[in-house]
């Protein structure tokens, strides 16, 4: 893991790395008390990556944290402690929602940060922001699981854009609307697939079922993705599910997660197999890509790089340090303009665009579902709300 400082989105990998060792450590010590590090710039990313709790968490474990500005401190301290509260209440109302649909019969699946309760992935229990709870169930049990949410006072979050539309490419969907219990901050998505479309034909629902672990959720027995799925889950979810490996961007916190799956079950998983998994759905590349940037800027052991690693590397950082009003000058002295310039980051994602909508928003099996799929396209291209969901600034 090479210290990357000039780079705000890298050096924040670096303190959320479970990686570090002494020396690099004692390079982020340096580095600060030399006054390299921009702390407005460096909370803004943390905060907008939704990782600033990890963060306040990383920064005490390393016995970095008194090297911060006094109100910085406080403000992280504060901010982890709302989070931890946050979290305690996520967990008894997925305790309560489990509980209830174990008393219905209803078997189910812990996805993302549900997970994490179950294994203490992160030893703290105000590290990982959760945004909602992701439970999976068998397509049966869906609406016998969404009525019990309506039992227990949930209410449900319209989505048009999620509405099924009574064609084939409706398969593309894998869960029912939001549910969220006014008065708390649980909010729960039941689903019927692991994830949206091609990254749910990565992790397909007949494969991961069957390899299922068994957990416990406080006294409620539950069960969690094995291993290689979760990682897989991450991967494919980071990049593929709303276009973020073609739109040059990646969420830290999701690559924290992986880093931190890989440091506790890293020596469970065949990363041969892991590789096909992928290459089977053509994402094989943005997995390469997703363990290679993990590997550069987070410290995670890793297959062999390539060259092609090395330009999408460079294009990710380019596209990651864009917010700071320097971040021109010191992309372009690390190497990663003009070449990457955000026109040419721009251009790859139109590019890249059309094959991903092809095999995401407008998918569908079968060349019977052409028609589907070609009205599915006109529909997007003339509705208002498709138009006004501009990528880029």
């Amino acid at each position: 893991m090479r210290l990357q400082p000039d780079n705000d989105f890298a050096l924040l990998a670096h303190f959320l790395s479970p990686f570090k060792n002494e020396r690099s450590i004692e390079a982020l010590r340096s580095l600060i008390r030399q006054g390299g590090v921009n702390w407005g710039q460096l909370l803004y990313r943390a905060n907008t990556h939704l990782c600033t709790p990890l963060w306040y968490v990383r920064l005490r474990e390393d016995a970095l944290l008194s090297e911060l500005p006094e109100e910085l401190q406080e403000y992280l301290f504060h901010l982890h402690q709302a989070n931890i509260e946050r979290n305690l209440e996520m967990k008894a109302g997925l305790e309560e929602l489990l509980g209830a649909m174990q008393g219905e019969g209803i078997e189910a699946v812990l996805l993302k940060g549900g997970a994490t309760f179950c294994d203490d992935l992160y030893a703290d229990p105000g590290a990982r922001v959760m945004a909602d709870l992701d439970i999976l169930v068998q397509a049966q049990a869906v609406e016998r699981s969404r009525q019990i949410m309506v039992d227990l006072g949930y209410l449900e979050v319209e989505n048009p854009g999620r509405e099924p539309e009574g064609l084939a490419t409706d398969e593309r969907h894998h869960h029912i609307n939001c549910h969220v219990k006014p008065g708390t901050p649980v909010a729960v998505e039941i689903h019927y697939k692991v994830a949206y479309s091609q990254a749910g034909r990565v992790c397909p629902v007949d494969i991961v079922w069957p390899r299922r672990r068994g957990t416990h959720l406080g006294a409620i027995a539950t069960n969690v993705l094995c291993p290689h799925d979760r990682l897989l889950h991450n991967a494919v979810h980071a990049l593929v599910s709303e276009g973020d490996y073609i739109r040059s961007q990646v969420s830290l916190r999701q690559l924290a997660e992986f880093a931190a799956l890989v440091e506790r079950y890293g020596d469970e998983i065949d990363w041969d197999s892991w590789q096909r998994d992928g290459q089977r759905q053509r994402v094989g590349t943005e997995l390469s890509v997703y363990r290679a940037l993990a590997q550069q800027i987070m410290g995670a052991p890793g297959g062999e790089s390539s060259p092609l690693h090395g330009v999408h590397l460079k294009r990710f950082l380019a596209k990651g340090d864009v917010g700071n009003p320097e971040s021109s000058n010191r992309t372009a002295k690390d190497g990663l303009l003009p070449f990457f310039t955000q026109k040419a980051i721009k251009a790859y994602y139109y590019a890249k665009l059309p094959l991903w909508s092809w095999n995401n928003v407008f998918y569908a099996q079968g060349q019977g579902a052409l028609p589907d799929r070609l009205r599915s396209i006109r529909k997007k291209l003339t509705s208002s709300r498709s138009l006004g969901n501009i990528p880029f600034e």
